[in-house]
């Protein structure tokens, strides 16, 4: 990177990385500076000793396996040679296999349990190769690493200009800030890596000439891969075959035929006049200055070239920092042993066609790994003047035990029992009273990432009897690096999950008394018909358990429907932050498609579309970052794909803000609500709408009176409401819009409180009564 930049002046617009060579970006662009700090930390950490590679013990603890089984035996990584969407297809099949790396429409990895591996590559067809390394990374297995990652990687980070540096944390650009930087490298490193989709996405913002500076031309390759056809040129620093001065001429050739600016000077030297006189002996002088400094300083006197040339309407230029193991650096900068280069000659038996590039891609990405415990010491440099920068903190988790693990409790459900109920035979959970539902659907609870129950602690009330006073003691350990974590901007448990933690208790207390089974020739389906809930505290639940006691209130049957009401209270310890009540219903399948939303079947348009859409503001998500922790969440929980928003407007003249989204049957929440009856949960489209409001609070600034602001849950008792006349299920448009009632500025906090509407298509099915966002201090340095 120095050497494009600081001896040829090519001056880039982008940078970005592949996986962990975002570090690598970091230190080439003079991000980060203190080499001695970071190599102390990496030298420390067992990370890439223990926990992620060698005897993995990061994985050993997400699948209860015993010490004393290889590691070999349960993991491996696997190149494939296939649409990446039919390797989806499989490994979506398997608990235990993850599709790691994206890196071309047609080239991904997996890695997992090397049984199941086998089976998606048997599945899947076409040419794969075992990688000839093993590394934990990019996968769900080894999310408990996040918090490493994220100390590893809060490195000082010194502010830099006219340069966006980009991340595949949100597939954007990221604001250079140390503890900005440390989360998007530890949620990176903790997710799929989509290198498609980056590509894409700096193509999308007018990057047209991409500069790899990683070995043997491997990035140049997929970004020429994936963008195909479109004008862009992508070049390499390092080709493949070709000696290092031959490469970066020809590299330099084509980048100056497509007009880059630069500085060719340096491959210019004075003539020297040559005795042409015959000698047998001629004196060689050993030792002296190192020989490029000497080439790259010789004087220029007497050489009249030009210097810097110009060229007209230059395109941008990208410098895409590839690999850790491979950026190259002056002494102020650390320096990386790159790997031997053994691997790659465990790939000189799998030369035939596509293998070849499957090779070059396993020594690639086992360089950026190795190099790690490499760095070494006496590189750093800080320069002089730089003020000491403040950084914001997350404070750490402080996890417990659960209560009933602490007393000695046996559940009377444990966490294999609940999962049973929501993903396979209901009778092993409930009993052969249940076997009628072994051959047809029956309603089940959330399963997979939607499954909030760790343990139903114990159930009180007469068996089969759903009277008021029945009650269900249940438990839920709120993983440290939950996905929705992960998927935040900040740790704070997002609404959609305080409601899914409430009312999950619910269904399933509902299943013990076995309404249905009365009923055995009518096919029921359980929805969430409206509730409130009442938010005392908005406690950071990071490695907590949160105790839930679910208590009946009424159980009404009529004409084929049942109808149900719950009370729920939920428990940090002894500290009551959380309660309500909701209500839900048993319906068939024709009582659902017949539902007439909650206007009688009646068209009620949304409210943008009766003013001038002149006076609305549409707002690219992608771009939208705010000061802080405001940023709008990623992944699962990115949950709109456009926003719009009108100060001083809406039902109540104080502000509007709409958010919508496609609908698709591949979303990620149909699989996990529920078994069977795939629909979107209520409290989804109850999420959606915050994230209208939090992008109203961005573009309006309401966040700037704090030094680091952050989004909060609205607590002190605010009560929300809801009710829903109509399901959301695919294909539909969601669109949801938000009517702000109330700005309130109190207690450090400023809380925005609206009344939502949400719509399937042109039906309004869901409605949200006091829906509110706080916006707190975030930095607790």
């Amino acid at each position: 990177t120095r050497v494009m930049r600081d001896i040829f002046h090519i001056a880039p617009k982008s940078a970005f990385g592949y996986s962990l060579g975002e570090g690598s970006m970091m230190w080439g662009m003079g991000v980060w500076h203190d080499a001695d700090g970071a190599n102390a930390k990496f030298s420390a950490s067992n990370l890439f000793t223990s926990r992620l590679t060698g005897t993995m013990d990061a994985v050993r603890e997400a699948w209860g396996i015993a010490p004393d089984v290889p590691a070999d035996q349960f993991w491996g990584a696997y190149f494939i040679a296939a649409p990446v969407e039919r390797v989806r297809e499989a490994v979506n099949r398997e608990r235990k296999v993850y599709l790691t790396h994206i890196n071309t429409p047609n080239e991904v990895m997996i890695a997992g349990d090397p049984v199941a591996c086998e089976r998606v590559l048997k599945a899947v067809g076409g040419e794969s190769m075992k990688a000839p390394f093993s590394v934990v990374i990019h996968n769900e297995a080894m999310m408990g690493e996040y918090g490493e990652f994220y100390r590893l990687n809060y490195i000082p980070a010194t502010p830099i200009r006219d340069v966006a540096l980009y991340s595949s944390a949100d597939y954007t650009p990221i604001m250079v800030d140390s503890a900005v930087i440390a989360s998007s490298i530890a949620r990176m490193a903790c997710k799929q890596v989509d290198f498609p989709r980056l590509i894409n996405t700096v193509y999308a913002d007018g990057a047209r000439v991409f500069i790899e500076l990683g070995p043997r031309s491997t990035c140049a390759r997929w970004i020429d891969e994936t963008l195909f056809d479109k004008p862009h040129i992508a070049v390499s620093i390092d080709a493949l075959g070709v000696d290092s001065r031959t490469s970066i001429i020809r590299m330099l050739a084509q980048l100056m035929s497509h007009r880059v600016p630069m500085d060719v000077s340096a491959f210019y030297h004075p003539v020297v006049a040559v005795d042409n006189a015959k000698k047998l002996i001629r004196s060689v002088r050993l030792g002296g200055d190192d020989i490029y400094t000497t080439i790259v300083n010789t004087p220029l006197d007497g050489i009249q070239l030009p210097v810097r040339t110009q060229y007209p309407a230059p395109l941008k230029t990208m410098l895409s920092s590839a690999s850790v193991g491979a950026v190259s650096a002056p002494s102020t900068m650390p320096s990386y042993t790159p790997l031997p280069d053994d691997l790659h000659r465990v790939h000189t038996d799998f030369l035939a066609g596509r293998k070849t590039g499957l090779s070059t891609i396993a020594d690639f990405i086992s360089q950026q790994f190795s190099s790690i415990s490499h760095m070494p010491a006496n590189t750093a440099y800080m320069p002089s003047g730089v003020p000491a920068l403040v950084v914001p903190q997350i404070p750490p988790a402080n996890p417990i035990t659960a209560p009933s693990i602490r007393k000695g409790i046996q559940p009377m459900y444990d966490g294999d029992k609940v999962e049973t109920f929501a993903l396979k035979r209901v009778a092993d959970c409930f009993g052969e009273n249940y076997a009628l539902y072994d051959h047809k659907r029956t309603p089940r609870i959330p399963n997979g990432d939607l499954m909030l129950i760790s343990r139903i602690v114990s159930i009180t009330g007469e068996r089969y009897q759903s009277v008021k006073g029945t009650s269900i003691h249940a438990e839920y350990d709120v993983p440290l690096d939950a996905w929705y974590f992960a998927d935040s901007p900040y740790p704070t448990l997002p609404y959609s999950m305080y409601m899914e933690i409430a009312l999950q208790p619910c269904g399933f207390l509902s299943a013990y008394h076995g309404p249905t089974l009365s009923y055995p020739d009518i096919d029921f389906y359980f929805r969430n018909l409206d509730g409130y809930g009442i938010l005392y505290h908005d406690r950071d639940l990071r490695g907590r358990t949160i105790t839930n006691y679910v208590t009946m209130l009424n159980s009404t049957a009529m004409n084929g429907i049942i109808i149900q009401k719950y009370s729920f209270q939920m428990y940090d310890e002894d500290v009551l932050f959380y309660e309500g009540e909701s209500s839900f219903g048993y319906f068939e399948k024709v009582a659902l498609e017949s539902q007439a939303g909650l206007d009688g079947g009646k068209h009620v348009p949304l409210w943008k579309d009766g003013i001038a859409q002149n006076q609305l503001i549409s707002l690219d998500r992608e771009r939208l970052i705010g000061d802080g922790f405001m940023t709008l969440p990623t992944g699962q929980l990115n949950l709109t794909d456009r926003l719009m928003i009108m100060p001083e407007g809406g039902l109540f003249n104080m502000g509007y803000a709409y958010a919508s989204a496609d609908v698709r049957a591949d979303d990620w929440y149909f699989k996990n609500h529920f078994y069977q009856d795939p629909v979107m949960p209520g409290s989804i489209g109850v999420e959606t709408a915050l994230q209208a409001l939090q992008a109203y609070a961005i573009q309006t600034g309401l966040g700037d009176i704090f030094k680091v602001p952050r989004f909060a849950q609205a607590d002190g008792g605010h009560r929300v409401t809801w009710r829903y006349r109509g399901q959301m299920v695919a294909p539909a448009t969601l669109h949801a819009e938000v009517h702000i009632k109330k700005i309130e500025r109190k207690q450090g906090a400023v809380v925005i409180i609206g009344d939502a509407h949400v719509w399937r298509d042109q039906l309004r099915v869901y409605e949200i009564k006091d829906l509110a966002l706080a916006i707190v201090e975030g930095d607790l340095s």
